[in-house]
């Protein structure tokens, strides 16, 4: 169980619906996708050299406001609070993206879910690989970090479910995005999408 927990509506969301997918990943037993366990085993291998501790994941209620964008904030976020690495799971919006795949995917929702949940948890460790954490200012700021933790994410996780799975849309316009840029975080092409996809954030 993560460290914090909200209430017990959350609590039984995460027992039911999150912690069956995320476990068997933190525990090394995701058998039937041996190439994000393997990725996620080599990211741990380097997260305990640069931070020397565990990952603690925490679920919470409400993302910050400089998380909410038009179409809702984003399920999971990263902070390093006194050197500290944490994962946050905002279990609110991940339920909502549950509820929107049962709608807009009725016929494999769960596997889609699944999809989602690794895919954003291994987007928020290549934040804290890459040392991209923290508050952001701007859009300008925004484009810098996500341009280049989402190469991160396309390359070394999407890449790996893209090959086994139907990607949802939203992930597959990431990856077909990373593609078509040449797969260089530094192309205009590439920011130009990460600026499209960020645009709508609201800071303050």
């Amino acid at each position: 169980m993560p460290d914090y927990v909200p209430d017990l509506r959350m609590v039984k969301f995460w027992e039911t619906e999150v912690a069956p997918i995320l476990m068997p990943l933190f525990n090394g037993s995701l058998l039937h996708l041996p190439e994000i366990q393997k990725q996620y085993n080599e990211d741990m291998a380097t997260f305990q050299k640069m931070y020397g501790c565990k990952l603690d994941i925490s679920l919470g209620d409400k993302p910050p406001k400089d998380n909410a964008g038009e179409n809702g904030a984003l399920p999971f976020g990263c902070s390093l609070e006194d050197g500290h690495p944490r994962i946050i799971i905002f279990m609110p919006e991940l339920q909502r993206v549950l509820e929107m795949l049962k709608f807009s995917r009725p016929y494999d929702f769960r596997i889609a879910f699944e999809t989602e949940c690794l895919i954003g948890i291994m987007h928020e460790i290549d934040h804290l690989i890459l040392g991209k954490i923290g508050y952001i200012k701007d859009l300008r700021e925004t484009i810098d970090v996500e341009r280049v933790v989402w190469a991160r994410t396309c390359e070394n996780t999407m890449a790996r479910l893209v090959t086994r799975r139907d990607l949802t849309d939203s992930d597959k316009d990431f990856y077909v995005a990373w593609c078509k840029s040449g797969r260089d975080a530094e192309s205009q092409q590439w920011k130009d999408f990460i600026a499209s996809m960020y645009g709508s954030i609201k800071r303050g």
